[in-house]
């Protein structure tokens, strides 16, 4: 069970993230001791099936290829029930993992400890396109069995842009190597004090994320819009000074749908 009786002392950090459609590959590094560190690079996405399909990130326009080039960045441990109140999460002790959080430890910036941008999907062609779907496998290749803390999130949001508003379940969109509980930070209905809500993280193995029905172009609902967030969960008590040294390797994203006009 994960308690808030310590703060951490747990340093990772996420090098070169890169998203990138059409044939690039990803490998994430992590490292929790206090003077080592952890390293994401090259998320990869395409789309496949339906050439009218495009992405983009929270800032650049709908594109066949698309690059996220955040290099040297360094993460420390951060723990979220909700994808919009993120806390640190640093332990007292190497030999521990829970942390204590408080209202003034909430991240207004999250650089340093959370990638976040945006995934969204558009239909760009003259037909809609159904069973669009995000598929992708989060592996994780822990130094010590069974010890993985890495967390990837895909959650809807209202727009493309860095102002978006979380419209779906963030918990719902929560993955993890395998099925993964944390009692992540939140805060407390007055907004005074920082709880705990159970958030477990679903197997990223062979995951379909269901994006759903695109309309055609111009139709109004021709896109949709996910925030994309990496972390290393915080709260998670696998995440220990001496578990350092684990590895993600690839990970690849394919966007995928079927032209309904080819149905008929």
């Amino acid at each position: 069970m994960k308690t808030n009786s310590r703060k951490r002392l747990l340093v990772s950090s996420v090098a070169m993230l890169l998203v990138a459609m059409l044939a690039l590959g990803t490998a994430t590094y992590a490292w929790f001791t206090q003077d080592t560190s952890a390293t994401a690079d090259k998320l990869s996405v395409q789309t496949v099936q339906a050439s009218e399909l495009k992405l983009s990130d929270d800032t650049n326009d709908w594109t066949d290829q698309l690059h996220y080039n955040t290099i040297d960045k360094y993460l420390k441990p951060a723990s979220s029930a909700d994808g919009e109140n993120w806390y640190t999460a640093v332990a007292a002790a190497k030999d521990g993992y829970a942390a204590t959080a408080t209202p003034t430890t909430a991240l207004s910036n999250l650089e340093g400890y959370v990638f976040k941008n945006q995934l969204n999907v558009a239909n760009m062609g003259g037909a809609a396109v159904k069973d669009v779907t995000i598929n992708f496998t989060l592996s994780e290749t822990p130094a010590k069995p069974g010890k993985t803390y890495l967390r990837l999130a895909l959650v809807e949001v209202d727009k493309k842009g860095t102002d978006a508003t979380i419209t779906g379940d963030f918990k719902a969109g929560v993955y993890g190597v395998g099925a993964d509980t944390a009692e992540a930070f939140t805060p407390n209905e007055e907004g005074t004090a920082v709880v705990t809500e159970t958030v477990t993280a679903k197997a990223g193995t062979d995951v379909k994320f269901p994006v759903g029905l695109l309309g055609a172009a111009g139709s109004g609902t021709d896109a949709k819009y996910y925030n994309l967030y990496v972390w290393f969960e915080g709260q998670d008590e696998d995440c220990l000074d001496y578990n350092a040294g684990n590895k993600m390797p690839e990970i690849t994203f394919s966007v995928t749908g079927t032209t309904v006009e080819q149905q008929n």
